[in-house]
């Protein structure tokens, strides 16, 4: 009671544009050079389209046993002129009241599965009594960044690929 299951505050599950050096090895074999680069990190991405329905593609899907427990609101942040305004680890409560003021907000009903792309503003939000609560979020496929201290790993071993996805094991917290 009166605690958020999850981390608190407005956030988007997309990390945001960062700078990340890569190494590459140059044509002659004899070392490698640093190259910064700012890179747009995707946790799943999801865009929608509608024609006669709405069809959904990639993103992710989350579920409470609790209603109330999370918000999202309808609207996805974008960069602005080129520049991206998602903090640190997809903070946006520096957008709060923007959002707020513009975009209708949904209390997330429980036992009913929601689908929001990685970029959909939502928050945990603290339970009202003490109870249980059981709560699950799937990602889909595209994930540039694994926070592997925050995600169950597959249990028949099925795991990122390294080659797309940059696997961190720090604390997001």
């Amino acid at each position: 009671k009166g605690k958020t299951q999850r981390r608190p505050g407005l956030h988007v599950e997309s990390p945001g544009t960062h700078t990340i050096q890569k190494i590459m090895d140059n044509a002659s074999g004899a070392g490698g050079q640093c190259i910064a680069t700012e890179v747009h990190s995707g946790w799943g991405g999801g865009h929608s389209l509608k024609i006669v329905d709405l069809v959904r593609y990639d993103g992710l899907y989350m579920a409470s046993n609790v209603s109330g427990t999370c918000v999202a609101w309808d609207c996805r942040v974008n960069m602005v002129d080129e520049r991206d305004v998602i903090g640190h680890l997809g903070s946006i409560e520096h957008l709060r009241r923007t959002i707020e003021d513009t975009a209708s907000r949904t209390a997330m009903a429980n036992d009913c599965i929601y689908w929001l792309t990685d970029r959909t503003p939502h928050e945990s939000l603290p339970m009202k009594e003490d109870g249980m609560r059981q709560w699950f979020r799937l990602v889909t496929k595209n994930v540039a960044v694994w926070y592997e201290q925050h995600s169950t790993k597959n249990p028949n071993g099925v795991a990122p690929d390294p080659s797309k996805t940059r696997i961190i094991k720090e604390s997001k917290f």
